[in-house]
């Protein structure tokens, strides 16, 4: 007996497909395979609360067979060579200089250090510290309000030599 393909059919499935690909007859043969994915569906009822199952169901017979059952299959089988490769997501990759705060508390300084009005000015950069004394309590379980006038300080200074 040979290596059992897909587990969650257990080898009378592995069996049976197996034994598809011995008939002769190819009508009977198709017949044999509905048969044969009908049980499929009936061991694993999962499957049929997926979006499309049919299509999983009759793959997987392809998949067991090493796609070479020769009948008349009723959806477009899809071999591994067919499908598109993955393409890797490009992420935004940079530098955060305090990670505890995260990259919008960064973006958010920026933004306030480019406000011309001192009073506007302080005031986004209040409302942003208290987000910052949020994210430490959370984060650390503490709110060191000398850490964040410091780490916004540097902020400042960083973003107003640029």
């Amino acid at each position: 007996m040979n290596k059992i393909i897909l587990t969650e059919y257990g080898s009378i499935i592995q069996k049976m497909a197996e034994k598809a690909m011995t008939i002769e007859n190819r009508d009977e043969r198709t017949a044999y395979a509905n048969a044969v994915v009908k049980l499929m569906c009936s061991l694993n009822p999962k499957v049929k609360q997926m979006p499309d199952y049919q299509s999983k169901v009759w793959n997987q017979l392809a998949y067991m067979t090493d796609y070479k059952l020769d009948i008349d299959w009723p959806v477009k089988v899809i071999r591994p060579e067919d499908k598109l490769p993955l393409q890797r997501i490009p992420y935004d990759v940079h530098q955060i200089r305090f990670r505890q705060y995260g990259n919008l508390v960064e973006q958010m300084l920026l933004q306030a250090s480019k406000i011309e009005n001192e009073e506007e000015r302080n005031l986004a950069v209040a409302q942003i510290s208290d987000r910052m004394r949020k994210i430490m309590k959370i984060k650390k379980g503490n709110n060191n309000d000398c850490r964040i006038e410091s780490d916004i300080q540097q902020y400042m200074d960083a973003f107003s030599s640029k």
